[in-house]
C-alpha cells in the first residue's frame, strides 16, 4: 500500500490538463480524505496523516489558501448531546464526502492509521452526517443499510 502522504493541490478545467496550485495547502500531510465543491468553497475532511485518522475539516476559495473550519476533535460518545463541542463523525478516511441539498455530507469510511496492522484491524464506520457549514454536525442516520 502506498503511505506516501501530501499536501499538494491540483487543478483542471477540462480534466486532462492538470495544473498544480500548492504543493503545501495549510493542512497536516494526509492522504485518503474526502474532497467536495460545496458553497463555492473547495472543501478537504478527514483523511489518515501520520498521527492517524482524522475528523478535521478545511475550506478554500481558490486552492491556494486554506482556513481550518473545524480543528480535530475528540468525537461524540454515547453521552454527548447534539449541539455540543465534540458532537462529530469519529476521526476516519476513505469515506464519501458530497454537497447536496446545501449541505455537506459524510457517510461511513474506515477508522484505522497507516501501519498494515492497523488497516486490517480497521473499524468501518457505517453512520451518516451532514453539515451546512463544516462547524456543526448532526448524525442523520447511526446505522446504514447497507452490508459491512
Amino acid at each position: 500500500a502506498d503511505s506516501t502522504l501530501l499536501r499538494d493541490v491540483w487543478s483542471t478545467s477540462n480534466g486532462e490538463d492538470w495544473t498544480m496550485v500548492s504543493t503545501a495547502a495549510q493542512w497536516t500531510a494526509r492522504k485518503s480524505f474526502g474532497a467536495v465543491s460545496f458553497n463555492k468553497k473547495i472543501w478537504a475532511v478527514g483523511g489518515l496523516s501520520a498521527a492517524g485518522a482524522s475528523n478535521a475539516v478545511y475550506s478554500s476559495l481558490d486552492g491556494l489558501s486554506w482556513s481550518e473550519v473545524r480543528a480535530e476533535t475528540p468525537h461524540c460518545t454515547a453521552a454527548c448531546s447534539p449541539g455540543a463541542d465534540d458532537y462529530i463523525w469519529s476521526p476516519r478516511h476513505s469515506m464519501v464526502v458530497l454537497g447536496y441539498v446545501g449541505k455537506l455530507w459524510v457517510i461511513g469510511g474506515v477508522s484505522s492509521g497507516l501501519s498494515e496492522e492497523a488497516a486490517a484491524d480497521a473499524a468501518f464506520n457505517h453512520d451518516v452526517w451532514s453539515s451546512t457549514d463544516g462547524v456543526g454536525w448532526s448524525r442523520v442516520n447511526a446505522e446504514t443499510p447497507w452490508e459491512r
